[in-house]
């Protein structure tokens, strides 16, 4: 993605379009921007968080239906077998997340998001649906909790900011039949959170330091509002582990 650059203003005008559509905002260019105003020199991504967190905004933002497969006859447990699809970027979060739930399956849960139960869980019920697939699925059975996890790769070309990750997360949890996903994958009851799962050393782990050293008020803000804790992989070859995000 080409990086732009705008006046903080034009930035809320774009927000303002954008906000009109909330099943899409989280997928505008504006939200991924890195760069600041060229007027007040402010984080792009600050800039989105301000707007959001106006109580008018983020009711919009809230508005986000539900879009049941159930209601149309189709699952969201597609009954995945931890295979590789014979045509796939080896690179690509697909990959990453395949290894996860193989690897959940063979040592068992992982710390604080449990076990993998389910990867790119579909969403959409036709085929001209914007969204895309919930990354992955995981349950922590002592705490009774689902995890929504938006993955994203170790060092992309065009690297996605954490406000992005959160965007999505959030905007695929109003979107799914939560309570008939539940019921499928037989646990009916939980808590159902959202989570990004990002590397650590990565950009979105570098910001998420940067937010927790005072830089990114509006960000953290966001994130406290809609409950999304973010989770830090390490890796050696294809074995993952979790980074305790409060160290």
């Amino acid at each position: 993605m080409e990086e732009k650059y705008y006046t903080s203003e034009r930035i809320f005008d774009k927000c303002a379009e954008a906000i009109k559509e909330p099943e899409t905002f989280y997928d505008q260019d504006f939200v991924n921007y890195r760069s600041k105003t060229t007027d007040d020199d402010r984080l792009c991504t600050e800039l989105v968080a301000q707007f959001l967190l106006e109580k008018k905004n983020f009711d919009k933002l809230n508005e986000i239906v539900i879009h049941s497969r159930t209601a149309v006859g189709k699952k969201y447990n597609m009954h995945h077998k931890g295979e590789y699809p014979a045509a796939i970027n080896h690179d690509s979060e697909k990959i990453i997340a395949i290894d996860l739930y193989n690897q959940s399956k063979e040592q068992g849960p992982f710390d604080y998001i449990g076990n993998v139960i389910d990867y790119q869980t579909p969403l959409k019920t036709k085929l001209k649906d914007p969204y895309g697939e919930i990354d992955l699925l995981s349950v922590n059975d002592k705490e009774k909790t689902v995890y929504l996890l938006e993955l994203k790769r170790k060092n992309a070309k065009a690297s996605e900011t954490l406000l992005k990750c959160v965007l999505e997360a959030f905007t695929y949890y109003k979107i799914v039949d939560r309570e008939n996903l539940l019921k499928e994958f037989g646990k009916e009851g939980y808590d159902f959170k959202i989570s990004p799962l990002v590397f650590k050393d990565d950009d979105q782990y570098e910001e998420w330091i940067d937010m927790n050293n005072g830089n990114r008020p509006n960000l953290k803000a966001l994130m406290e509002k809609l409950e999304a804790v973010p989770f830090f992989l390490s890796s050696k070859d294809t074995e993952y582990q979790y980074i305790v995000t409060n160290e």
